[in-house]
């Protein structure tokens, strides 16, 4: 899959989508980045925060408790692990509108030391375990309407209504861009 350029990084992504949890639809997040953003954001949602195993099933069991209604914010990597709980949510009749961050792999491993001192092709292989998956094609294979968003203003408008949204970011645009924030707070704080 070509990966192209974009203005989303995980955090605008998570952001942009605030809209649904702030009209309080049952959340449910299993990416760890966006997790970690969502975490700061008030929100009176009924929220459930998997990481990444089981995040349909999660979101299911949230959905039915609640209107049958659920947003899911994941990584594409979460999104594949649990095709089943997919599968099952819709077969429920759970309105998903579900957010994939896809950055080309598990993007937390970035943040980690490893990042800096395994070998690069090893590391993306082995750790990082980039799917290459289409995900419109998953969207087509369980009936939803993909749609691939580029901008904040895209996802806050996708958001609105079911399907599966998806938006590319660029693992090392995130991980500078977090990076120089830490470096501020930092320099704030001394």
């Amino acid at each position: 899959m070509e990966r192209k350029s974009t203005s989303l990084v995980e955090g605008s992504a998570t952001r942009a989508s605030a809209a649904p949890i702030m009209r309080g639809l049952t959340e449910s997040v299993s990416s760890i980045i966006a997790l970690a953003a969502v975490s700061s954001m008030p929100s009176p949602a009924t929220i459930k925060r998997s990481i990444v195993s089981n995040a349909f099933s999660s979101a299911l069991g949230a959905a039915i408790s609640g209107d049958g209604r659920c947003y899911l914010l994941t990584g594409e990597l979460g999104l594949l692990h649990d095709l089943g709980g997919l599968l099952a949510a819709l077969r429920a009749g759970v309105a998903l509108t579900i957010l994939c961050v896809n950055n080309g792999g598990g993007g937390i491993f970035d943040f980690l030391p490893v990042a800096a001192h395994a070998d690069p092709a090893l590391y993306e292989q082995q750790i990082v375990t980039p799917s290459g998956v289409d995900l419109e094609r998953v969207a087509d294979l369980v009936g939803l309407p993909h749609r691939l968003v580029e901008t904040p203003a895209d996802v806050h408008d996708a958001v609105a209504r079911p399907g599966l949204i998806e938006a590319r970011t660029d693992r090392a645009q995130n991980v500078e861009l977090h990076r120089r924030v830490f470096a501020a707070v930092a320099a704030a704080l001394e």
